[in-house]
C-alpha cells in the first residue's frame, strides 16, 4: 500500500498557539451527548377561504434529500410533529411540505412558536424541454420537482430580496416525476403559482440538472449529459460481503476548483456488500469508505484506505475491486496552550491519512473535550 504520511492541522477558537502533547494512554470512551429534548411542531392546512383541509399528506424535512416523516391531517387540518432536535436546528432547517388532491403542493417554515398555517392553492401546470448538449430533444428523461424557493418579502418591497428554500422529501418527489415526450418536452402537474420551483433532472442515465422556473428564468430548458456510475464491492478481513458501510465519491476536479465537488454522490453497501454510485459527470474521482457522521453513532471499525483515481466514463460502468476492511489505527493526544500549558476544549484537529488522503480535499475532523484530549 502506497505509504502516506499523516499531518494534523489545529484550529481553535480563541488565538492561541498551542502544542500537541502525546499520551501514554487515553480512554477511547467517549462521552455521550445529552439526549436532545422532545419538541412539538403543530400546524394547520387550509384552503384560501380558511376552511379545514383533512386527510392532506404532510412531510416534516430537515434538509435536503434526507429521510422525512409523514403524517396525515385530521377534520380540522390540523398536524403534528414530535422530534428530537436543539431548537437552533428547527429555527434553520424544519419546513413542512404538504401535498393534497386538488390543490397545489405547498410548504412553510415550521417553528415551536405557536401553530404554524398553510394556505393551499389551486394547481397550475409548467412545461419545458430536456435537450441534449447538441440541442436535439431527449426524450424519455425523468423530470421532477427537487425543492420550492418562497420569497419572504414582497415583490413591491425596496429591502434586499429574503426567501425560504423548502425541500421535497423523496417520496413526494417520485410521486410528481414525470417523463419527456419524444420531443423533448415534459409537463409538471399540481404546482404552485406565487413560487418560484427548482425542477430538477433525476434521471440514472444522465448526470444531474435543474433549473430555476421564475418570470425571467437564466436557462430554459433542462441539459442532458450522459453520465457513468461505480459498482463495487465491500468485504471485511475474512472476506465476507459487509453491509452498511458508507461510500462517498469526490470528484478529483470540478469548475469550483481542484478536489472540490458540486456533487458530493453517496451510497452505502447493500446486505450482499454490493454499492453501486449512478449519475456521476465523467472525469476522475476518489472514493472515500466509512462512516463520517460524527456523533455518538460513529462507527470506526468500517473504515478502509480511500481509492484515488477513480476513472468513470459517459454511459459505462466503473466495476472497483473488492474493498477490503481493515482494523483502524487510533491517534490519541492532548492540545495544550504553549505558553500556559492549559488544556485547549473545543479545539477542532484536521487529520489526512490512507482513508482521507489529502488529494481528497476533504479532512477527517475531531474535537478535543473539555480536558484537551482527543
Amino acid at each position: 500500500m502506497k505509504n502516506y504520511f499523516l499531518a494534523a492541522l489545529a484550529c481553535f477558537c480563541a488565538l492561541h498557539s498551542a502544542q500537541a502533547a502525546p499520551q501514554k494512554r487515553v480512554s477511547t470512551q467517549q462521552t455521550k451527548p445529552e439526549p436532545a429534548a422532545k419538541i412539538t411542531l403543530r400546524g394547520r392546512v387550509l384552503d384560501a377561504s380558511g376552511n379545514a383541509v383533512a386527510n392532506a399528506r404532510v412531510f416534516h424535512v430537515m434538509a435536503w434529500d434526507s429521510p422525512a416523516s409523514e403524517t396525515i391531517t385530521d377534520s380540522k387540518g390540523a398536524f403534528r410533529f414530535e422530534i428530537s432536535a436543539t431548537g437552533q436546528k428547527i429555527q434553520y432547517a424544519s419546513s413542512a411540505v404538504v401535498f393534497a388532491p386538488g390543490w397545489a403542493i405547498d410548504g412553510a417554515k415550521l417553528t415551536t412558536d405557536g401553530v404554524t398555517e398553510i394556505r393551499m392553492q389551486k394547481p397550475q401546470s409548467r412545461s419545458g424541454l430536456v435537450k441534449f448538449a447538441s440541442g436535439k430533444s431527449a426524450p424519455g428523461a425523468r423530470v421532477t420537482v427537487q425543492s420550492l424557493i418562497r420569497r419572504t418579502t414582497p415583490k413591491s418591497s425596496s429591502s434586499r430580496r429574503d426567501f425560504m428554500v423548502i425541500y421535497l422529501p423523496p417520496a413526494l418527489k417520485s410521486q410528481l416525476a414525470t417523463s419527456s415526450d419524444t420531443k423533448g418536452k415534459w409537463t409538471l402537474e399540481n404546482l404552485p403559482s406565487d413560487t418560484e420551483i427548482i425542477i430538477a433532472l433525476d434521471d440514472e442515465r444522465y448526470v444531474p440538472d435543474a433549473i430555476q422556473l421564475y418570470e425571467n428564468p437564466i436557462r430554459k430548458h433542462l441539459v442532458a449529459k450522459p453520465a457513468g456510475r461505480i459498482e463495487g464491492k465491500i468485504v471485511d478481513a475474512s472476506g465476507k460481503p459487509a453491509a452498511g458501510v458508507a461510500v462517498k465519491a469526490l470528484a478529483q476536479k470540478s469548475k469550483w476548483g481542484p478536489f472540490a465537488a458540486p456533487v458530493n454522490q453517496r451510497a452505502t453497501a447493500g446486505a450482499n456488500g454490493q454499492f453501486l454510485i449512478s449519475q456521476l459527470t465523467p472525469g476522475k474521482y476518489h472514493l472515500l469508505f466509512g462512516d463520517d457522521s460524527g456523533g455518538e453513532n460513529k462507527n470506526f471499525a468500517t473504515v478502509a484506505p480511500a481509492l484515488e483515481n477513480v476513472d468513470v466514463r459517459a454511459n459505462a460502468s466503473t466495476r472497483i475491486a473488492p474493498v477490503k476492511l481493515v482494523v483502524p489505527a487510533i491517534l490519541q493526544g492532548r492540545v495544550l496552550d504553549k505558553n500556559s500549558g492549559r488544556p485547549l476544549a473545543s479545539s477542532v484537529l484536521f487529520v489526512y491519512g490512507p482513508r482521507q488522503p489529502r488529494t481528497a480535499g476533504t479532512p477527517f475532523a475531531v474535537v478535543t473535550d473539555e480536558k484537551g484530549f482527543y
